[in-house]
């Protein structure tokens, strides 16, 4: 990918379409909302404790986003909201941005989070070149199409894996001081 497989870049595509992870509170949010212990429970329905879906579940993607760039935004534009989830707490269900990159790249961006009634959700990144596209899927393939096609593989495993090299990172940082 950054030795040139795909081209010149062109624009790119990244999303994070996903259902609630907080639907078994809605109920004891909509009775208690000020309850402490609901909020701490609820914390992804809170800006304060999650700093909202943009950046507790979306950053995954935007980061393979700044992967591919190899370079921070110059500038984003965006809108966001609370759409279609019931309205509890403070966090928005909806981002819509355009991440401007270095060259005039720019990088779309989308994300959901409540029921897609059928529609594809997932993590989803494509860079859009002169030789080609790359395409990536949290959980599921990633592969180059056009000139110097490449089958990348799966990622099928990314979540266990990710998790596993976490907590042995954590461990050794406290245990070995690493």
């Amino acid at each position: 990918m950054h030795g040139g497989a795909i081209g010149t870049f062109a624009f790119g595509e990244s999303s994070y379409h996903a259902g609630s992870p907080w639907e078994k509170w809605y109920d004891l949010l909509q009775a208690e909302p000020d309850n402490p212990e609901v909020r701490l429970k609820a914390w992804g329905m809170s800006r304060e404790l999650s700093g909202d879906i943009i950046t507790e579940q979306n950053i995954h993607t935007l980061d393979v986003a700044q992967w591919i760039m190899n370079a921070p935004p110059v500038y984003a534009v965006g809108t966001g909201g609370l759409r279609v989830r019931p309205k509890l707490g403070n966090c928005y269900d909806t981002f819509t941005c355009l991440f401007q990159y270095p060259d005039n790249v720019g990088i779309t961006f989308s994300s959901r989070q409540f029921k897609g009634w059928d529609s594809p959700g997932g993590i989803k990144n494509r860079m859009f070149g002169s030789k080609g596209v790359l395409e990536t899927e949290y959980g599921g393939t990633v592969i180059i199409r056009g000139e110097n096609f490449y089958r990348g593989g799966r990622t099928n495993e990314i979540y266990r894996e990710g998790a596993e090299n976490n907590i042995k990172t954590f461990y050794n940082s406290v245990t070995k001081g690493i």
